[in-house]
């Protein structure tokens, strides 16, 4: 109690006013400055909040909390000046200030660490030419609906036939608008689908969610590597295994003959 009376007490300071005469329009200018900064530096971290539920399967959640409160803390600072014109806590202000600073030093720590990682992880463009190599051997879907209306040929994938279906899927779970486990529940839970090969590669390891893809069908569960090599090598290794080594059921299989 008596480090927060002496953290909130002003101790005959001044407030910022003072310095600046009670200039309106030298008061008014930090005000809206730092108002203005304030309000951006707090909604920075909502954005990040978002990015971070819809992308579960990120590599950096960690760094994005640390650059998140140091964000925060750093419009907190901004706010302690437009209270600071006014008023004289100015240790209060100290106090925040040095937060800012613990938070963006452990910031830069764990940013070194992961430039590697983020230099390995490929462009748009190195995405691009395997696609174009593979065109007609490999389909993507952006998100889960899209999933579902490739593996049952409706939407804008209605051209599709249920004869020639995929010979092997890789599923994530935390796929935008339709989850990971409601595409694995259709795709089990039809004759036409049932006997595709499913495997769910996502970073998500929580006990429920491996139980219930093994209750639903899924053919294997592995953990998406963090390290983008590694993550590459896993889906060699995978793709190996289903199409190469793995006996595929035969095509009356897709079709309930």
């Amino acid at each position: 109690m008596e480090f927060l009376k002496h953290l909130f007490a002003s101790d005959g300071f001044m407030p910022h006013g003072y310095c600046y005469l009670w200039n309106p329009g030298l008061v008014w200018l930090h005000v809206t400055s730092d108002s203005l900064l304030a309000a951006a530096y707090l909604s920075i971290p909502l954005t990040l909040i978002y990015f971070v539920r819809r992308r579960q399967d990120s590599p950096f959640h960690r760094m994005f909390l640390c650059f998140g409160t140091f964000i925060i803390a750093s419009g907190a600072t901004h706010i302690m000046e437009v209270w600071n014109l006014w008023n004289a806590d100015y240790r209060l202000t100290g106090f925040i200030k040095g937060v800012t600073a613990l938070a963006s030093v452990f910031t830069v720590i764990l940013l070194i660490p992961l430039i590697p990682q983020a230099l390995a992880m490929p462009s748009p463009g190195n995405l691009q030419r395997p696609k174009q190599k593979f065109r007609g051997l490999l389909e993507a879907a952006l998100d889960g609906e899209e999933a579902l209306d490739f593996l049952f040929c409706r939407g804008s994938h209605s051209d599709g036939s249920f004869v020639s279906p995929p010979k092997f899927v890789v599923l994530d779970l935390k796929l935008p608008k339709v989850h990971g486990l409601q595409v694995l529940r259709e795709v089990k839970s039809d004759d036409r689908t049932n006997a595709i090969p499913v495997s769910i590669l996502t970073s998500c390891m929580e006990d429920r969610d491996l139980v219930e893809s093994h209750k639903l069908g899924v053919n294997s569960y592995i953990q998406k590597p963090v390290d983008f090599n590694q993550f590459r090598g896993t889906v060699k290794e995978l793709g190996l295994y289903w199409m190469v080594v793995n006996q595929l059921p035969p095509p009356n299989a897709f079709t309930g003959e």
